[in-house]
């Protein structure tokens, strides 16, 4: 939000305002990425979750 609100100020007083406006698609992009990253990883888990609960039952025995 700090970046978006310099961006403005800068825009408002007709100053170059290029590198904040990187910045804020760089992190943009980031999030996004860190995003998807997540739901996939997610996904893999949930696979497998679903895989090791449909393998038969394993008992380990003792001597």
């Amino acid at each position: 939000m700090e970046l978006q609100q310099k961006l403005v100020k800068k825009a408002n007083n007709k100053e170059a305002y290029d590198e904040i406006a990187n910045q804020i698609f760089t992190l943009r992009e980031k999030r996004q990425q860190a995003s998807m990253d997540t739901v996939q990883r997610n996904e893999q888990l949930q696979r497998r979750l679903t895989g090791f609960h449909q393998r038969p039952a394993f008992r380990a025995y003792y001597l």
